[in-house]
């Protein structure tokens, strides 16, 4: 399951999206879990709430850049 999820590990930062539109802020990545054959995403949002997401119909994206609600730094040299 976690091959679909940019190998994930906890503590990662996270955003999770549903229909292409945010769920909640960023949060943090914990771990998948599986309860009568459905898979999970347990995860704390920046609130501090633990979250148990249905991995059925979401994306979820890896933070690599920047701080918290922090857009990815523009390359200038592109420009």
């Amino acid at each position: 399951m976690s091959r679909r999820f940019h190998n994930l590990k906890g503590g990662d930062r996270i955003r999770v999206y549903s229909a292409g539109k945010r769920l909640d802020t960023e949060g943090t990545f914990i771990r998948f879990l599986t309860h009568e054959n459905e898979d999970f995403l347990y995860w704390i949002n920046l609130h501090g709430n633990l979250n148990y997401t249905s991995l059925d119909e979401i994306t979820v994206e890896k933070i690599r850049y920047g701080r918290w609600n922090q857009p990815r730094p523009r390359n200038h040299d592109q420009d």
